[in-house]
């Protein structure tokens, strides 16, 4: 082998080396973002607590919400959602898992306009909700 296919072939596996190491290195790095969001959701769930004020609220929201989107929008978007309770000051609402980003992005500050118009809490915290699967 000449000395110039050796050099290409130890560029390759250094290559190749540095690519392993970026896949690695993204891994844990999600890893711990994941750890990290699950660490933020239980201290939400434990703090978390139902109210007077948060059900008042969250029916009011629900109600102004119905009539200021499309009823096709409010079915698919706002519908799933649900009150998990009152946290911080904050309605905290609980949305299924392949929509809680979607709906925090889109229609969070709507949601805490509305919340704000109908009680004394600050706002609303969208989270995905824990599903529990039973075997």
């Amino acid at each position: 082998m000449s000395a110039s296919q050796e050099s290409v072939q130890r560029r390759r596996a250094e290559r190749a080396q540095a690519g392993s190491n970026r896949k690695r290195d993204l891994e844990a790095a999600s890893q711990e973002r994941v750890k990290k969001l699950q660490a933020r959701r239980q201290m939400l769930r434990a703090e978390t607590r139902e109210t007077e004020a948060a059900c008042f609220a969250w029916g009011a929201t629900l109600g102004h919400m119905a009539l200021s989107v499309p009823e096709s929008t409010f079915d698919i978007w706002i519908e799933p959602l649900c009150l998990a309770g009152e946290v911080r000051g904050s309605l905290h609402i609980e949305a299924p898992a392949m929509l809680a980003s979607w709906v925090d992005r889109r229609y969070s500050s709507l949601l805490g306009e509305c919340v704000r118009a109908h009680s004394d809490l600050k706002g609303v915290h969208i989270s995905a909700a824990q599903v529990e699967v039973d075997f």
